[in-house]
């Protein structure tokens, strides 16, 4: 996962920015693959809960996606750690629930995205190409 965060970073002048965005806070970002996603979802953001100045989050990535593509996913996931980042409330699940409730729109039951993660997402995706 790093080297493709690598090559984010190198390709890609959105995802450089979301990483060097996420380095002014307070947010952690844990960033991985798996096969344990619902169908048709290709990434999801968690809480992490502890006892620390810091938030961590984790983010998790759809296993078997093309490279391009996988960087698409994480920038998009590293924007919902940016709106994160942005409200201090968002310390557990219930309270990260309750801001995509207010920000965002349903994609599905229980799930929620908002139109900056979709547009950054395919932003990164016309900059790999």
């Amino acid at each position: 996962m790093q080297k493709l965060i690598e090559t984010g970073i190198r390709r890609s002048g959105t995802f450089a920015a979301l990483v060097s965005t996420l380095n002014k806070t307070d947010v952690i970002v844990y960033v991985q693959e798996t096969h344990d996603l619902p169908p048709g979802v290709d990434g999801q953001l968690a809480v992490m809960t502890g006892r620390s100045p810091q938030r961590y989050l984790r983010a998790q990535v759809l296993s078997g996606l093309g490279t391009a593509e996988m960087i698409a996913v994480v920038a998009h996931e590293l924007q919902h750690a940016i709106e994160v980042a942005e409200h201090n409330e968002v310390r557990d699940s219930s309270s990260l629930a309750a801001l995509y409730q207010r920000i965002g729109i349903q994609s599905r039951r229980g799930q929620y995205d908002t139109l900056q993660a979709q547009a950054t997402g395919w932003w990164v995706r016309v900059e790999l190409e």
